[in-house]
């Protein structure tokens, strides 16, 4: 036997622990400080040739064990367990196992495992399993009077090599680290791996972190994982420079520091901490991922989340998804806190909300590539801080996303943070929905749906608004918008002070079928206000069917719609429609529906976009209500007092395209209710040939063929038709 007592033959000190053995060696027995028997057994070996080292200051508290060495106990399953007496604790804490270059087919402590140090023998099996009652949550307080080199390996387990099942029935305090062995890639790896408490790094007893370099396979945790001080505390952390991977995660509970207790159920499950990548999970690529409660980012850059490097698999948050908040003075914190990002996400569904904070980047869901499906059951709000509460794909398109929003709230709204609160989108989208509304805020592209791609569906169940920034309140597709339904308004904002750009504003390349189902409505200027785009739906190609409520601006500022038509025809083309149909199902106020015009307004300066088409076509213009102030032009020019003028013409000069084969065109307009007159401007119906014309039901005649009925041959119609006057010309250029 090689007993070890640290305590010096005083009188006064608390005398050693007897260790004692059976016959075979493979028992040995010692009683603790409460009186209790505790039995070590191993399945091979001699238990005698191991040294036992005591506690000077607290008899029968086992500060290491040490087998480094003792090659007969390599491959030997050790088990330690109790034989209670009356008052005492049924427990027994372990400060260090040192099985250094040894495997060891099994570990069991019924109390807490301080450290352990195992493998880098001659197999890459390091250890077959480890059971515990707890890890590392006494602290060094069961490993006095040994000599370490740093107070953090008090709590740091090392494994060299592969360990199969870790089952840790409370918290973990301390760090369990599975390492290469022997710089063989893809090794340190955990094949399950069981935690009934928390992961917990919030404390002062260690980092509450498990880590490797190989493969972590299945992982339950019972409570939640929080993140403290140190960067990369409380965390599940494979190191992005290796190989290392996480089959599968499932986080059940809360955490013991919980911001936002639920009395009812889990409140937050994963917390980030003040330090840099703390509170979460981390790996080159993560499977699935389950999570019971809240995911909250702390104040640590990127802390509180699920980072999976190549690839995340499909991730269930049954809570929020929250940003980090700086504290006060430091706006560097928090960026990236609360966060789910993977070069590549399988699907991510949020059982409630996603909120920014004042992190820049916080609350966000980011595919550096693509994202199949992302769902999220409550809102989605932006925060203070720059691309707060988003969802992004930087380069690659996805599946579908759903914003499903509480009643008489935005399923999207931003905030004061620039593209605060926005779906930003790298690629093609199958289907976009948000159930309730998209609301701009303070900040620049707020409240925003930008996509890189074609959308094969969108659908919107509410308003969509613009806010006080820019480009807020924005649709803004990058490709063929197949199919879109918005069932409310379209509004734009105003302005009262400088210039405000894009706002209420849906632009796409272009528009197949679009149906608003309330109104369009520009905001309007007013003292030192101007505004650029408000309340407007362009496409830079053409609008195939576009339906919507009313057409509403007013005197400052046009609600608008345009298309400039098909770019690079043939020299022979002989049609260009630019706009098929567009149906106003009640009144037009203040309105302009402008074909061969693109979406430059020069800053304002052009609201209707710059002209470049003398060839664009629309085909039927219907509004079933009254029209005033509104202007229909196909590839026509804005005379000197606007529209409605002798001195309007064709669309001409640099830039505009005119084909010899092609004349723009209006196949038919209706206007089933009266024509208003506002008496203080002049508005037009115009193209080089209008096909026929309604309105208040009575049918004009016109000439047929082009060019026929100018202001020039005095056929031109005031509208209303007379006796009484009005400012609306319909005629031919």
């Amino acid at each position: 036997m090689r007993a070890v007592s640290l305590i010096e033959p005083l009188e006064d000190r608390i005398a050693p622990a007897a260790v004692t053995f059976s016959a075979n060696h493979k028992t040995a027995s010692f009683m603790d400080s409460s009186g209790d028997t505790v039995v070590l057994t191993t399945t091979k070996g001699n238990l005698a040739d191991a040294t036992f080292t005591f506690d000077p200051n607290n008899a029968g508290q086992l500060t290491e064990l040490s087998l480094s060495g003792v090659t007969s106990l390599n491959g030997a399953s050790l088990t330690f367990s109790i034989i209670p007496v009356a008052g005492g604790t049924d427990t027994v804490n372990v400060g260090f196992i040192d099985a250094s270059g040894l495997y060891l087919a099994g570990v069991t402590v019924p109390g807490d495992l301080g450290r352990i140090v195992v493998g880098g023998g001659s197999t890459v099996a390091a250890l077959g399993h480890l059971t515990v009652k707890s890890l590392g949550t006494e602290g060094a307080s069961t490993q006095d009077g040994l000599s370490v080199s740093s107070a953090d390996i008090v709590t740091t387990s090392t494994i060299t090599g592969t360990v199969g099942t870790v089952n840790i029935a409370g918290n973990v305090f301390g760090t369990l680290s599975a390492v290469q062995y022997h710089n063989r890639a893809g090794t340190g790896s955990i094949e399950n791996l069981f935690i009934g408490g928390s992961l917990d790094g919030a404390t002062t007893s260690g980092f509450g972190q498990v880590s490797f370099t190989g493969t972590l396979g299945n992982t339950v945790i019972g409570g939640g994982i929080e993140g403290g001080s140190p960067a990369f505390s409380g965390t599940l952390d494979g190191n992005y420079g290796t190989f290392a991977k996480i089959g599968s995660v499932t986080v059940k509970g809360s955490v013991p520091d919980d911001p936002n207790p639920n009395p009812l159920g889990v409140g937050t499950s994963i917390l980030g901490g003040a330090g840099a990548l703390s509170g979460g999970i981390l790996a080159t690529s993560v499977g699935a991922v389950t999570v019971a409660g809240d995911i909250y980012g702390g104040t640590g850059g990127s802390s509180g989340g699920i980072q999976g490097g190549n690839s995340l698999g499909a991730v269930s948050i049954a809570g929020s998804l929250i940003g980090g908040n700086f504290t006060t003075g430091n706006p560097s914190q928090a960026n990236s806190a609360g966060v789910i990002f993977a070069e590549n996400i399988g699907s991510v569904t949020i059982g409630k909300n996603i909120a920014g904070g004042s992190g820049a980047n916080s609350g966000e869901v980011y595919a550096l590539n693509h994202f199949g499906n992302v769902t999220v059951r409550g809102d989605m709000a932006g925060g203070d801080g720059a691309s707060s509460g988003v969802i992004t794909s930087n380069t690659g398109g996805a599946g579908s996303v759903t914003i499903a929003g509480e009643a008489n709230n935005s399923s999207v709204a931003g905030g004061s943070g620039a593209s605060s609160g926005s779906i930003s989108i790298g690629g093609p989208v199958k289907s976009l929905l948000l159930a309730q509304d998209l609301t701009g805020g303070s900040g620049s592209h707020s409240g925003s749906i930008q996509v890189k791609g074609q959308v094969a569906s969108l659908a919107i169940g509410g308003n969509v608004t613009g806010g006080a920034g820019d480009y807020t309140g924005d649709i803004a597709v990058f490709g063929l918008l197949k199919s879109g339904m918005i069932k409310g308004d379209v509004q734009g904002a105003g302005s009262s002070s400088g210039l405000l750009t894009n706002t209420g504003y849906i632009q796409a390349d272009g528009i197949a079928t679009l149906v608003i189902g309330k109104d369009l409505i520009a905001g309007a200027t007013s003292g030192t206000g101007t505004l650029d785009t408000s309340g407007a739906i362009r496409s830079t190609t053409t609008i195939g069917s576009l339906t919507l409520g009313g057409l509403v601006g007013n005197a400052t500022n046009p609600a608008v719609i345009g298309a400039p038509g098909l770019a690079n025809l043939s020299a022979n083309a002989t049609s260009d429609v630019a706009i098929q149909h567009i149906t106003v199902n009640g009144n037009s106020s203040y309105g302009d529906i402008v074909a061969g015009y693109d979406d430059n307004t020069a800053g304002g300066t052009l609201p209707l976009g710059t002209g470049v088409s003398a060839d664009a076509q629309i085909g039927t213009v219907t509004i079933n209500g009254s029209l005033m102030a509104t202007n229909i032009v196909a590839g026509v020019g804005p005379g000197t007092g606007g529209f409605g003028t002798a001195s309007s013409a064709a669309l001409s000069g640099a830039g505009v395209t005119n084909l010899a084969g092609i004349i723009s065109k209006i196949s038919r307009v209706v206007v089933t209710g009266a024509v208003l007159d506002t008496s203080s401007g002049a508005y037009g119906i115009a193209a080089q040939e209008i096909g026929a014309a309604t309105v208040s039901g009575a049918s004009l005649i016109l000439t047929p063929g082009p060019d026929n009925d100018t202001f020039a041959a005095g056929r031109d119609q005031r509208l209303p038709l007379p006796p009484e006057p009005g400012d609306i010309y319909l005629y031919e250029v």
